[in-house]
């Protein structure tokens, strides 16, 4: 039996519910995206092989979008997992698939069978591409093709607003994973040393009408570790070579942020390598965790400090912004920092996935608990337990569109289920 208790508000228990699987509930959805007013999907069943799906929020609304490789045969590569699907501006993704015909090619979607489409077969002769889609901001998905002779790789931007493509040119070096684009400029870290080498290099490809450009200016030495996103630039985590322990591992990471507005980055510390946690900004502040503190910053080594320091070693961290607010778990707590103002919210175990219904305004902020068999919510007062799941199968895959929240969980025979909730989650629905 599959079995759920909701509660809401004060309520101990409102709801019990039993629900019967569907034909497929063998599939396994996963990758959901917002796409126009769908949520779509990619799912696996024994009659269709790997597909893409879509979901008006409904049993009746979900159903594969398009059987692109026809029959038992999948289309959709799962292996290259959150690389091969990028939406933009929920409006359009882009997926990479193959038809059995032309090879895997950059296909589009506007969550409609007639808007589904191969966007650019790089290969005509129907032999599959190897690409990656590695960015996306408020107007294009930007491509990497990759060079079948281990030269440089293409960038190709693909527009939301007409699905089509546009060749930008060469990426010189060796693309490290970890690029972001933001007002179509793509932000990338290279290796420009021959092969074997390390000489890495922060580059800014200004794919913007009248001004295409690639610029390696920033070097970083001979290692890097990666870039992590924020709302108005990113972290940049190097290795500090000058700081070695006597076994020969790193001890030190020099920490960079980089505003955009400022298109440079900025020194702001060196932090002990394992410690490091880049969260996110919320209000003037971005914040990270190190050394077992919580710092926030400016963006300047001069405007970083701490904001507090933790009992215990801090090993990794849940969060999500709402408003001007920065929501996280560490050490089983939760807590709302507003600027250096920490509020405690609770005490919570278990903790996978957190995720805010608005970032730049009032909302909700939704979390699972307990090793994903609770879900809970917190306008940014004391949170409020909502959903238990006693099947032991987790809840996850939370996702939030079109004012419903969905989420998924196991069943007892091992397959996942997709759920939605109705208006003020007085409810939930099965979707699949």
């Amino acid at each position: 039996m599959e079995r759920f208790y909701l509660s809401i508000t004060l309520s101990v228990l409102v709801l019990f519910s039993s629900f019967s699987l569907l034909a497929q509930s063998n599939a396994s959805p996963d990758l959901f995206t917002r796409t126009g007013s769908k949520l779509t999907f990619v799912a696996t069943t024994p009659d269709k092989g790997t597909e893409l799906w879509s979901s008006g929020g409904s049993t009746a609304t979900t159903a594969i979008l398009k059987d692109i490789n026809a029959g038992e045969n999948s289309s959709i590569p799962m292996f290259f997992e959150w690389y091969a699907v990028r939406n933009v501006a929920n409006a359009k993704t882009f997926f990479m698939a193959t038809d059995g015909v032309n090879g895997l090619s950059l296909w589009v979607t506007n969550g409609t069978l007639s808007g589904t489409r191969i966007a650019k077969d790089f290969t005509p002769d129907g032999s599959d591409a190897y690409f990656f889609i590695p960015a996306a901001d408020s107007a294009y998905a930007y491509v990497e093709l990759l060079s079948p002779d281990g030269g440089n790789s293409l960038l190709y931007k693909a527009s939301a607003a007409t699905g089509t493509t546009t060749l930008m040119g060469e990426i010189p070096g060796q693309m490290s994973v970890g690029a972001l684009a933001n007002n179509e400029k793509f932000y990338y870290i290279a290796n420009l040393a021959p092969a074997g080498m390390g000489s890495f290099y922060l580059c800014i490809y200004n794919t913007k009408q009248g001004y295409v450009g690639n610029r390696c200016d920033h070097y970083f030495g001979d290692s890097f570790t990666d870039l992590h996103k924020t709302a108005d630039g990113f972290f940049i985590r190097t290795y500090n070579y000058d700081q070695i322990d006597p076994y020969g591992n790193n001890v030190k990471e020099d920490i960079y942020y980089f505003k955009y507005a400022a298109n440079t980055p900025v020194f702001i510390g060196s932090y002990d390598a394992s410690t490091f946690f880049p969260l996110a900004k919320a209000g003037n502040n971005a914040y990270f965790i190190a050394e077992n503190k919580l710092y926030k910053t400016n963006g300047t080594e001069a405007g970083t400090a701490p904001v507090m320091t933790f009992s215990g070693n801090v090993s990794s961290a849940v969060f999500a912004v709402m408003y001007n607010s920065l929501y996280f778990v560490a050490e089983n707590m939760l807590y709302k920092i507003t600027d250096s103002y920490v509020n405690t919210l609770g005490e919570f175990s278990g903790v996978y996935e957190m995720i805010s219904t608005n970032q730049t305004g009032p909302g909700t902020i939704y979390f699972t608990a307990q090793g994903q068999d609770e879900l809970w919510k917190t306008i940014g007062a004391a949170p409020v337990r909502i959903l238990s799941d006693t099947t032991g199968g987790g809840i996850k895959d939370l996702i939030y569109h079109n004012s419903y929240l969905y989420f998924t969980d196991v069943s007892d025979s091992g397959s996942d289920r997709f759920w939605r909730s109705t208006a003020a989650l007085a409810s939930i629905i099965k979707v699949w």
